[in-house]
């Protein structure tokens, strides 16, 4: 199924990722005055972790991004937990994890996955 979508400017962002209200998970790419919406490896593996304070507790409703080689970025918010998950994440991929919070600073990690992973968490600096 096609829709076309019109901008009245030129958008900034190129790639984009998003999920529909079942979960699945859906690329799109802008190119030439198209964007192009794909739905995404269902085979991929998954890629988890936890987002904490300096002190250790839990960071709840922060921001992670994981970006592949090619600049296409998916986002995932934290639970209350400080929990993250992103599912069909390609493996043999180089990724860059980033944490964006209003209170702490984040290290990006960057990260080779070959399997499911979990136990990519990041520590707030003050």
């Amino acid at each position: 199924r096609k829709t076309n979508v019109t901008f009245s400017d030129t958008p900034t962002v190129r790639f984009i990722a998003f999920s529909d209200s079942t979960g699945t998970s859906y690329g799109a790419k802008y190119t030439g005055g198209t964007v192009t919406i794909t739905e995404a490896n269902s085979t991929g593996v998954e890629v988890s972790g936890r987002v904490q304070t300096p002190d250790g507790r839990s960071l709840r409703n922060t921001q992670v991004t994981i970006t592949d080689k090619h600049g296409v970025a998916r986002m995932a918010t934290t639970s209350s937990f400080g929990t993250f998950r992103f599912d069909a994440v390609t493996p043999g991929e180089t990724y860059t994890i980033a944490v964006r919070s209003n209170r702490y600073r984040f290290a990006s990690k960057v990260v080779v996955i070959a399997d499911n992973v979990n136990g990519i968490d990041f520590t707030g600096l003050e």
